[in-house]
């Protein structure tokens, strides 16, 4: 059975009393700024830099992976005129990510016209639920202050834990839309695999390699947050933390733990950041 919705709102609660970051801006100059949950206010002109940016400019190869295009699939009249040209996989992944964050940050966590959604956000959605997931942040910031980075998690989920139905566990999600063929494609050079940069250079650099550094690197600026990991044990029994990564296509849902040599590894891994 799934945690209530009571249960849901109260570690919302505490994630955003614990909220010190906030998208801010436009365009090109749209960017992560400190923020103060007591007064709800942006404070200061401090900026973060994006996590996505930081691990290319510090972790991932040179190398140009590859990206072919995915499965046809009949389209609305809507997602064609959206999604086509050189960003639609972007626009696609903005979209779908918009729809299940409205849907997380709902009051009651339910879905008003489900009809209404792009049937990935549909597949995500039950997938979700058919592992006991239940919806409690979309986007939520998380920052690294020392480092000068931030992020946000896609969604944030509780279940009840399987050996104590009196503890909770809270998963952090990343989701990315298409890569349906190549996410363990690598590139060569000299007839050698590449690889990521220190700490990870025993890595070979591919998608799904890229994508699990970025969702360790998110659970580490999570979990490092101690007055909120502090809170969640003594006011919503919360266990443990743990990370998934979940490949969202047009035909099918793949879900990834967060494997414990990613975690082990993510402290080295934000302080090369």
């Amino acid at each position: 059975m799934p945690c209530t919705q009571t249960e849901v709102n109260r570690i919302r609660k505490i994630l955003g009393d614990n909220t010190h970051a906030r998208l801010s801006g436009r365009g090109r100059y749209r960017c992560f700024r400190r923020y103060d949950p007591e007064t709800r206010k942006l404070v200061g002109n401090v900026r973060f830099s994006g996590l996505t940016k930081r691990l290319e400019a510090c972790i991932y190869s040179k190398a140009k992976l590859p990206i072919s295009k995915g499965y046809h699939v009949k389209r609305t009249a809507e997602e064609r005129r959206r999604w086509k040209g050189k960003t639609a996989g972007f626009r696609r992944g903005t979209d779908i990510d918009r729809e299940l964050s409205k849907v997380a940050n709902s009051r009651t966590g339910k879905v008003d016209h489900p009809k209404k959604l792009h049937r990935m956000t549909r597949l995500a959605l039950a997938a979700l639920r058919s592992d006991g997931l239940k919806l409690v942040r979309g986007q939520h910031p998380v920052v690294r202050s020392s480092g000068g980075v931030a992020t946000a998690i896609d969604l944030i989920c509780v279940r009840i834990c399987n050996d104590d139905p009196d503890t909770r566990e809270l998963i952090l999600v990343e989701i990315k839309t298409g890569y349906d063929k190549d996410r363990l494609r690598t590139r060569y050079k000299d007839g050698h695999e590449l690889t990521m940069k220190t700490p990870l250079n025993s890595v070979c650099d591919n998608w799904c390699h890229r994508h699990m550094a970025q969702l360790a690197s998110t659970w580490r600026m999570f979990v490092d947050n101690e007055q909120t990991i502090q809170r969640l044990h003594d006011e919503s029994n919360i266990r443990d933390i743990t990370g998934m990564l979940i490949y969202v296509t047009e035909r099918d849902i793949e879900a990834h733990a967060l494997p414990e040599w990613w975690a082990n590894m993510s402290s080295r891994l934000v302080h090369s950041l």
